[in-house]
């Protein structure tokens, strides 16, 4: 040990109050103390690391962090007795500082400076093996592939151990041959021999696969190697019996190799797949567990198609055995049964009669009558139903089923299936008679007594037969916009079964986005705390409140709850980009390879996700409104939004659909109505950022500039790009009339800010295809007078008189004109519409919006007072927005 290391590590122990204050999280008097013994010794580098520490935890940006670890690798390089960083001995550090720095590093998303202060300690002390091996977690987690292939071949050759050996191998794999992704778990084969040295290091571990990682890591090596072959023996050997990851790779990496050699015209395969269904049908005899998991099952029917139906006989067999065995307590070999000979019609056009045993009507009413009460029958009968008069008896059937009166829950749910078939083979013209939605709204209340004595927590078993309704109600209204009470009566019920199901999300979700779409923003914001987003879901199902949301939550006065929806989530995209290449670390510590992949792909599409642009746009554009400024972080992710392309996360599957032939619930509520095209997308997302990005290179003086294309944008959206953009460019070419001398002219054709608001304020008297619509018109006209006063602000100052100096004419022509546009501007139309909107009728009233649906009539009328309060107050806060705006002016 030097000297130096024993002073520094003497001098932790002097400072180990400091350690005890920060991790108690009391950071001011940590840092107190730390300034006071930094003055005594300013090279204390223990000291120093724990202000990089405090400083990462404290500071608005990194700069200052990045100066003191310059300060600190300075020490550690001066303290090492004359030798030359790179040489043993030549870069001292102790453990402690190490952790320290490394970690402050990590919480910096700095992975890269981690790696490097590792490799300069492991070339220091190139015997610590455990320095080396964190050279090669730091290196995969910063998706350092050349660190990662170095390291991990150095830890193999110092070892020889079998980890490491699969580490390297694995990390030659990564680096030559394409990896998996989302859609192909199995990649395409890598250049011809390429994964030589990853196959020849994978060879030292033996033939022996210990786990099912190691399985998974030597099929992909071999797959991308396009050794089949050996794919089959290996998987075959080593994935016969085991634990269910085990066999699941054997089955997908055969499948794989199978399918690739049947492309290549390779004569064997039918061969083949009849010995994976001998296997399969092994599996089902002797496994008790594969028996009840149905990916065996469809493991056997695959295997038995594409050997060409030649054991379809043993197959059905089988099948009926397990049947018999099982007899009503599971249903995966009657499914199989059925799904066997569906694949054979599909193959042959025709059944023949070998096979009516397993494929007649009757077959598929025994089927129901077992399990006719489960979820996933409505699909499984659709997949079998065929067509023409087998289609016909099994309707038939469904009629009578439907028809039947429920006495418990399974005939309940049984009934509700039949239902909702029916509903989804209906033709997309048919529009649903309002008899018969109330036939099923009352179908749905007598399923409420199923429920009665479940628990708040546990969702209705007649929920979701509710939502069809809904669905049915918001197709009506769809269908025949002009009568607006279906979709009002749509809104009432949900509150309904909001009520008697608090734990259904589905209508929680499906409420935010009707109550937005009518103008109740306020309505929304309860529904949306009940939802309880967290962690991924703040990316993915946010978005419905989130999109087009900026102003809105103005109008709403809903600031609090939003901002609290958009720090979680931002705090969450900070979060996984730190913990995410942390997994990476565990996973290569566990040799769990299979795992990295989805990580890798979790963290780069949550980065560049389409809900994380939309946050960073609508809170510049929130800041627009309430007159704030836009942050320089925000500033660098609104720059990313619009170089860099977005990829769509957002998850629809809370808004629940009827599917079949009925239309989409989540097309029908749109909020951009009959405007196709014009939802948000990566398109708008472009748009929008580029204009927050030009607004302020324009406040910090830099030139604005390049073309915005305003895909996906409503017109009132358009207009607001295409006159801010427009001032932009006058007021920067008044600008540049300051540097120029006196009775210097410009040849360039100026625009002129003549008409700078007419487009939008024609747009908020027109009529629009919703109160949403119309609103949305309304604030984007407050945010071009918004980003007017912006400008305006910038060109003021910039036009005082400097000493010595005559003000230029150019500019304060500039100045007069604006002024004189921003003055001259008449609101009082706006006013006057919305004072029209506000008194003017919604349209229906709560006796015509819930009839005789809902029994408790004050619950009725205190929901349809609600939406009509909150209609109001969203008009209000509107024209508080507007005539709240700098340069607006009553006439």
């Amino acid at each position: 040990m030097s000297k130096q290391l024993a002073l520094w590590e003497a001098e932790e122990r002097k400072l180990q109050s400091v350690y005890d204050d920060i991790s108690s999280h009391r950071l001011s008097p940590a840092s107190s103390t730390l300034n006071r013994y930094l003055k005594k010794h300013p090279k204390s580098q223990p000291a120093l690391i724990l202000k990089m520490y405090i400083s990462q935890k404290t500071a608005t940006t990194n700069d200052a962090v990045l100066m003191i670890f310059k300060e600190v690798r300075s020490l550690a390089v001066n303290a090492n007795g004359g030798k030359k960083e790179g040489e043993p001995g030549g870069f001292v550090m102790s453990g402690r500082g190490v952790w320290w720095c490394a970690l402050t590093l990590r919480n910096m998303g700095r992975l890269d400076l981690a790696q490097q202060l590792y490799e300069s300690l492991y070339a220091s002390l190139p015997d610590a093996l455990p320095l080396l091996e964190q050279v090669f977690f730091y290196a995969a987690a910063a998706d350092d592939v050349d660190g990662m292939v170095k390291s991990s071949r150095q830890l193999f050759n110092k070892t020889r151990e079998a980890r490491w050996a699969r580490a390297a191998g694995w990390a030659e794999w990564v680096q030559k041959a394409p990896q998996p992704t989302l859609d192909t778990p199995f990649p395409s084969p890598a250049p011809k021999n390429t994964l030589k040295i990853a196959q020849t290091i994978l060879s030292t571990t033996g033939k022996k696969c210990e786990t099912s990682e190691m399985l998974w890591l030597r099929l992909q090596v071999l797959l991308s190697s396009g050794e089949y072959a050996e794919v089959l023996k290996v998987a075959r050997e080593e994935g016969a019996e085991g634990s269910l990851a085990r066999l699941w790779w054997r089955m997908e990496g055969v499948k794989e190799a199978l399918r690739r050699m049947s492309e290549e015209k390779i004569d064997v395969i039918q061969a083949e797949w009849e010995t994976e269904r001998a296997w399969a049908e092994s599996v089902l005899l002797d496994d008790m567990e594969a028996r009840r998991n149905y990916a065996f099952y469809r493991y056997l029917v695959e295997a038995t198609e594409n050997a060409g139906f030649e054991s379809t006989s043993q197959s059905n067999s089988l099948l009926r055995t397990l049947e018999e065995d099982f007899g009503p307590k599971e249903r995966a070999p009657s499914l199989a049964r059925i799904e066997l000979r569906c694949r054979l019609r599909s193959k042959l056009k025709a059944a023949t009669k070998q096979f009516d045993d397993i494929d007649g009507v009757k077959d598929v009413e025994q089927y129901w009558a077992l399990w006719g009460s489960k979820g996933s029958i409505i699909t499984e009968i659709e997949g079998v139903w065929g067509d023409g008069e087998r289609k016909e008896k099994i309707v038939g059937f469904l009629k009578q089923r439907a028809a039947r009166q429920h006495t418990d829950e399974q005939s309940y749910r049984e009934q509700v299936n039949a239902n909702i078939l029916l509903l989804r083979d209906q033709d997309e013209t048919w529009l649903p008679p309002f008899e018969e939605v109330e036939r099923y709204w009352t179908l749905y209340r007598e399923g409420l007594q199923y429920g009665k004595n479940l628990p708040k927590t546990d969702v209705q078993p007649a929920d979701q037969f509710g939502l069809v309704v809904i669905s049915l109600l918001i197709e009506r209204w769809q269908k025949t916009p002009d009568q607006i009470t279906p979709l009002y009566r749509a809104i009432v019920c949900l509150e309904y079964i909001c009520r008697e199901s608090p734990a259904c999300l589905h209508a929680h979700y499906l409420l935010i986005r009707l109550y937005r779409l009518i103008g109740a923003f306020s309505l929304a914001t309860p529904h949306l705390l009940k939802l309880t987003l967290s962690e991924v879901q703040l990316d993915n199902m946010f978005h419905v409140a989130l999109e087009r949301s900026g102003g809105e939550v103005v109008a709403a006065d809903s600031q609090e709850v939003w901002m609290g929806h958009v720090k979680k989530a931002s705090d969450m995209y900070k979060r996984t980009n730190l913990d995410l290449p942390e997994y990476i670390k565990e996973c290569l510590s566990n040799e769990t390879y299979s795992k990295i992949p989805s990580i890798r792909y979790l963290r780069e599409t949550l980065s560049t996700s389409l809900s994380f642009r939309l946050l960073s746009i609508e809170k510049a554009r929130y800041a627009v409104h309430i007159g704030a400024g836009i942050s320089d972080s925000l500033m660098v992710l609104l720059e990313k939004a619009v170089r860099e392309k977005s990829v769509d996360l957002r998850n629809w599957e809370m808004i629940q659909e009827t599917g079949g032939k009925r239309p989409l619930v989540k097309e029908m509520t749109s909020l951009t109505g009959s405007n196709e095209g014009k939802e948000v997308g990566a398109e708008w997302a472009t748009a929008m950022a580029a204009l927050m990005v030009n607004l302020v290179m324009f406040t910090k003086g830099e030139p604005v500039g390049g073309e915005i294309l305003w895909d996906q944008m409503m017109a009132c959206e358009e207009a607001l790009i295409r006159n801010a953009m427009r001032l932009f460019r006058v007021a920067t070419q008044a600008l540049d009339l300051v540097g120029r001398s006196e009775g210097s002219e410009s040849n360039e054709s100026e625009e002129d800010i003549q008409g700078l608001f007419e487009e939008n304020v024609k747009l908020c008297l027109a009529d629009q295809p919703s109160q949403w619509a119309q609103i949305q018109a309304f604030i984007t006209l407050d945010e071009l007078i918004r980003i007017s006063d912006i400008v305006l602000t910038r060109v003021v100052e910039a036009a005082k008189p400097v000493k010595g100096k005559k003000k230029p004419s150019g500019l304060a022509e500039f100045v007069v004109a604006l002024k004189g546009i921003k003055e001259g501007l008449d609101l009082k139309p706006i006013q006057d519409k919305l004072l029209e909107m506000e008194i003017g009728g919604q349209g229906s009233n709560s006796e015509q919006v819930a009839g005789k649906w809902i029994d408790d009539e004050q619950f009725v009328q205190d929901r349809w007072d609600a939406i009509v309060q909150s209609r109001k107050d969203a008009l209000k806060g509107v024209r508080t927005m507007l005539f709240g705006s700098g340069g607006a002016k009553k006439k």
